[in-house]
């Protein structure tokens, strides 16, 4: 069953590494694999922005939140534990 969209809170991984713009234009690089949440999305729409917390440096003080549009097909839901 394809899946068109997410909602918004959902927790997702990238199935592929994806490469674009931030909201402010700044080149963003994230790897397959990366788990985000969507902060922008609707189950009808095939795209979303999902906001990914990349850890460049095993450093907590090291954490660069980006945020990017991904289509819905370079992703997959992440169940969250109980």
């Amino acid at each position: 069953m394809p899946i068109d969209g997410y909602n918004e809170m959902d927790m997702v991984r990238t199935i592929r590494p994806l490469q674009g713009e931030d909201p402010y234009g700044d080149p963003v690089t994230v790897p397959a694999g990366e788990v985000g949440t969507v902060i922008v999305g609707r189950p009808e729409v095939p795209y979303c922005h999902v906001d990914f917390d990349l850890d460049s440096s095993g450093s907590a003080d090291d954490i660069n939140s980006v945020t990017l549009v991904v289509a819905a097909e370079d992703l997959e839901l992440v169940e969250r534990a109980s």
